[in-house]
């Protein structure tokens, strides 16, 4: 759930005890090439995630679409989230469904057969 501030600059002056500095990653869509220091203008973040090898997949399976990544610190007490960089205040990903949907695009390419090796004992 988002905080109810605005921004980092909201904090100043408060209590931060049970805040935390995490390194967490960002996954966002790109519209302009050559900014953002990474090949284009962050146009939608799609999230952060603590997960780093899920959001180096999402990014790749949608590469096609923009999707790039950058590693974030955000400052958190598990209920409040800010980004250090951009000092705005964000949610975190809901891992658990984007590591589904990845599961369930993977599962669709592949050919009736290949899904019941995946489905077999050993």
């Amino acid at each position: 759930m988002a905080a109810k501030t605005k921004d980092l600059a909201s904090l100043f002056g408060k209590d931060l005890t049970g805040f935390k500095i995490i390194e967490t990653v960002e996954v966002y869509r790109l519209i302009q090439p050559g900014a953002y220091g990474t090949g284009g203008v962050r146009k939608y973040s799609f999230g952060y995630f603590i997960n780093s090898k899920l959001a180096g997949l999402l990014a790749a399976t949608n590469k096609k679409k923009g999707y790039q990544t950058r590693n974030a610190l955000v400052l958190t007490n598990g209920t409040d989230t800010y980004d250090l960089e951009a000092r705005i205040n964000i949610q975190f990903a809901d891992e658990k469904v984007t590591a589904h949907d990845l599961r369930q695009d993977a599962l669709r390419v592949l050919s009736s057969e290949q899904r019941q090796i995946l489905e077999m004992k050993h």
